[in-house]
């Protein structure tokens, strides 16, 4: 029996040791796929010719989630009104 080939979404940070770009997902993700008897694949964010070979390369695929989306993109209104906080550092001294 062939092994399902299970992709996982991947997002992306900045390393903080040298500041380059890493992809990467949750380790939760991937060991749920193995546990139960997939081959997790993790997929970089790429463009729409890139999302179609990944595609054509799963049998199934987990969205993780990640940054948000914006509604435009799917030919939809934003409904919520998305507040950002700044956060400073204080001393505890």
């Amino acid at each position: 029996m062939t092994k399902a080939i299970i992709g996982i979404s991947g997002n992306e940070k900045t390393h903080p040791d040298d500041e380059l770009m890493m992809s990467y997902c949750i380790k939760g993700f991937v060991e749920g796929v193995k546990e139960a008897g997939g081959i997790p694949l993790i997929l970089p964010i790429g463009d729409e010719d890139m999302a179609r070979v990944y595609v054509s390369m799963v049998d199934k695929l987990i969205l993780t989630g990640g940054q948000n989306v914006d509604p435009k993109f799917y030919d939809e209104e934003r409904l919520l009104i998305v507040m950002t906080t700044t956060y400073r550092e204080t001393s505890l001294s």
